[in-house]
């Protein structure tokens, strides 16, 4: 279908062509010469060309998309020899699959794929059949004679329940994307996509003249509308719920005969008695071996939510690099508790990545925030065609860092200039620049030398938006210095850690921290600092002190570091262990610029920091009383001895440590979002 659209496209662009390079010809000539011929035969060529690569894009995405459906093909005898049950005896969602009238060897292929597919969640599995198959002892098979309350309470054990159809495969985990979805929902369904031909089924109902119409039937799943969590007005092909709503709720009945009007009605009066939409969720994704489009009537409107309020939210687009990476970088971190907040103020959120290219795993936590993202990597010109149809419907433009600000920000504020252009600066990209320029024995440093350009690029885009924003008032003031108007601080976000039962004494710890990601050039040259200067001063005292380097992208010049006594495990998912089992946090900054997110992150957990004067920067701190602060080698080693031993001093630190990081949590920061936006 795809294939022959594109044919009748090329056909036409190939008319098209050859009939304007006629006319332009034909205004200057007026018989048809060589010349022409030639005009008209490259045209036909350049489509040629043109009508073969798209096929071929075309064969190959469908080719992908058809090996990515079918990595688990049905088939009659795989099931005994792949398939092995891993349900729990204490699960947490109970998956029901209605396999009635269902060939046995598409439940085999549902099976599969849920135990190839779940790997974090427990569950348990209910099979809805009028035959009798040979499964584990531990999948229970119920008649659908048997559905009522009394007998499915007996039966399910889980806190929450999925109903999917035995013609369904999974895609990916879904029971994990059900349980990060932040929203408050009566009930969440699916993505359904045609395994036949890679299109779009299913992305949630709508009722129309009693009748249930399937919306997005036959469409590109991969479309902008139906990648972002949106409540629907019903569910048919499936339904995920909380189990305890299902039973406290009075009227509600689960019947195999009519699956989708079951569904429907069900989403519909769970909806109605709690008060809470249905969502379509994009992350839950499955293939369908059933090509039937079945027509759905109800003998009433349904009961969906009606909304309390009729304005519509204000809304904001966040445009940075790539998507957030919160657990490998400061500004990702402080980007991504940034948009919790916006979520929080009520702000329909869209986030474009310039890049798009990173792991599925940053992709899904922004949708599962319930964030409307614009996914895939174009061409600037592609990038922003796709962006600019939502743009009248957006009021805020949120924009990271000088380049794409550069990009976006004044094509946005010409396409809609009733948008209000906020330029996030992140950090004054030339004031770093500047102090870097400063050390110049920085191992493999690279310094742009082009600063005065730097500095007029970042100070003409300040002029320029709307708003600019600075995470410390030292940044700020360097601004206004420059006659830079209507500059606010928005500084990093810290929560505070729930450390109260993992806390360590001062005794029962050991060891130095340091945590960065080393694609951040200050992070490259501290960690060298630190080892190849200050500690050999300090192991002349202690030489048993192990130095721990943490950070994503450790360079092979940071790996060489490593030693008895410097341990450099790389990227560490959960690094809260490190925080509360070691004894001090080095942070040795010799340039940057900005709030450093590694000194927060450190009081966070209390651990008492020892930094210089530019890491600390902007954040209120005082030597000796909340950190320690020493700008050259010996001064640094010197306050390493003097708080790894004196417990006094490191209890006194670490309780003020806790105090001062209280004016940068997501309460107090929300507080100063609203100045700006509202």
């Amino acid at each position: 279908m795809k294939i022959d659209r594109i044919r009748l496209k090329l056909k036409t662009k190939v008319v098209t062509l050859s009939y304007a390079a006629a006319t332009v010809y034909f205004a200057n000539q007026k018989t048809i010469t060589f010349k022409l011929i030639i005009i008209i035969l490259k045209k036909w060529t350049y489509a040629l060309v043109y009508y073969i690569l798209a096929l071929g894009i075309a064969k190959s995405k469908k080719s992908k998309l058809s090996l990515f459906l079918n990595d688990i093909k049905p088939s009659e005898s795989f099931f005994n020899t792949i398939y092995k049950p891993t349900v729990s005896n204490n699960p947490t969602v109970c998956i029901i699959i209605n396999a009635v009238n269902c060939p046995e060897k598409y439940l085999h292929n549902c099976l599969a794929g849920i135990d190839n597919k779940i790997r974090s969640i427990s569950y348990e599995l209910i099979v809805i059949t009028n035959d009798r198959y040979q499964l584990p002892d531990n999948i229970k098979q119920v008649s659908p004679s048997a559905l009522d309350k009394d007998i499915l309470a007996k039966n399910i054990n889980a806190k929450y329940t999925f109903l999917i159809s035995a013609y369904h495969q999974l895609l990916n985990d879904v029971l994990a994307n059900c349980l990060q979805f932040t929203g408050d929902f009566s009930a969440l369904t699916s993505k359904i996509i045609f395994a036949s031909n890679g299109l779009l089924k299913y992305a949630g109902a709508r009722y129309e003249n009693q009748k249930v119409i399937l919306q997005g039937l036959y469409a590109n799943p991969n479309d902008f509308e139906f990648n972002y969590i949106t409540p629907v007005e019903l569910a048919t092909e499936t339904l995920f719920f909380k189990t305890s709503d299902f039973f406290t709720s009075e009227n509600l009945v689960l019947e195999t005969d009519n699956w989708a009007e079951s569904l429907a009605k069900l989403s519909s009066n769970l909806c109605a008695n709690l008060n809470k939409p249905v969502y379509y969720h994009p992350l839950l994704a499955f293939a369908t071996y059933s090509d039937k489009v079945s027509e759905v009537a109800l003998d009433q409107d349904p009961a969906y939510l009606i909304q309390q309020s009729k304005l519509k939210n204000q809304a904001i687009l966040v445009v940075d690099a790539v998507y957030p990476t919160p657990d490998k970088d400061s500004g990702s971190r402080r980007l991504f508790e940034l948009i919790k907040i916006f979520k929080s103020l009520n702000l329909t959120v869209y986030f474009l990545a310039h890049e798009a290219v990173t792991t599925e795993k940053y992709y899904n936590d922004l949708v599962n925030l319930g964030i409307r993202v614009f996914k895939g990597r174009y061409h600037r010109e592609k990038q922003f065609s796709k962006l600019a149809p939502y743009l009248p419907e957006i009021n805020f433009a949120w924009i990271s860092r000088p380049d794409m600000n550069e990009i976006y920000g004044g094509r946005i504020k010409q396409t809609n200039p009733h948008i209000k252009w906020i330029y996030d600066t992140v950090d004054l990209h030339f004031i770093r620049e500047q102090r870097a320029k400063q050390i110049s024995s920085s191992v493999s440093l690279v310094i742009d030398h082009n600063i005065d350009q730097l500095k007029e690029k970042e100070l003409k885009l300040a002029n320029l938006a709307d708003y600019t924003i600075t995470v410390t008032d030292v940044e700020k003031d360097i601004l206004n210095q420059h006659n830079i108007e209507n500059v606010y601080t928005i500084p990093n976000i810290h929560p505070l850690q729930n450390i109260a039962d993992k806390n360590l004494s001062f005794n029962e710890r050991e060891g130095l921290l340091f945590i960065g990601s080393y694609l951040h050039q200050p992070n490259i040259d501290a960690a060298f600092w630190l080892i190849k200067e200050i500690m050999p001063l300090v192991w002349q005292i202690h030489p048993h002190i192990k130095v721990y380097l943490l950070g994503s992208n450790p360079t092979k010049d940071i790996i060489s570091l490593a030693s008895d006594n410097v341990m450099v495990p790389g990227y560490i998912k959960d690094v809260a262990p490190y925080f509360l089992n070691s004894r001090i946090f080095v942070a040795p900054l010799r340039f940057g610029a900005g709030m450093k997110g590694k000194i927060g992150q450190s009081l966070e957990f209390g651990l008492p920091v020892i930094s210089t004067e530019i890491g600390v920067e902007g954040m209120y701190l005082s030597d000796d009383e909340n950190c320690m602060v020493a700008n050259d080698t010996a001064a640094f080693a010197e306050k390493i001895i003097q708080l790894y031993d004196n417990g006094v001093l490191w209890q006194k630190i670490h309780k003020n440590s806790l105090d001062a990081i209280a004016k940068y949590s997501p309460e107090a920061v929300t507080n100063q979002l609203k100045d700006i936006l509202f």
